[in-house]
């Protein structure tokens, strides 16, 4: 009994932690059958101000994403305008997960 309890529960918090956000970091409404990439989170470096780090959210099945995405350079953009900044130099990038995948980018920006 306690083994088939256990087993409901690890399928209620699997099916309830991979539910998809509707809404971004900015609070916009997003549809994922649409727009396959999401921006989850935002992350200033602790050690250099300029230094950012973002993590997207991406629609399952949806295939390798590009830095150079239209829907990414929005988000980067949208920062650089709000900080005041005119340049950025990407330093480093990676797509991650199967199941929710997520795709990670850091940012300096002059």
């Amino acid at each position: 009994m306690k083994i088939k309890s256990f087993n409901y529960l690890t399928y209620l918090s699997i099916v309830f932690f991979s539910c998809q956000p509707s809404i971004d970091y900015y609070g916009n409404k997003i549809d994922l059958n649409k727009d396959k990439i999401l921006l989850n989170h935002v992350k200033e470096d602790s050690l250099n101000d300029n230094i950012f780090h973002f993590t997207f959210i991406l629609k399952r099945g949806s295939p390798q994403i590009e830095v150079n995405n239209f829907q990414i350079k929005r988000y980067i953009k949208l920062v650089m305008n709000y900080f005041g900044y005119d340049k950025i130099t990407i330093l480093r990038y990676r797509q991650k997960g199967i199941i929710q995948p997520k795709f990670y980018l850091s940012i300096k920006y002059d």
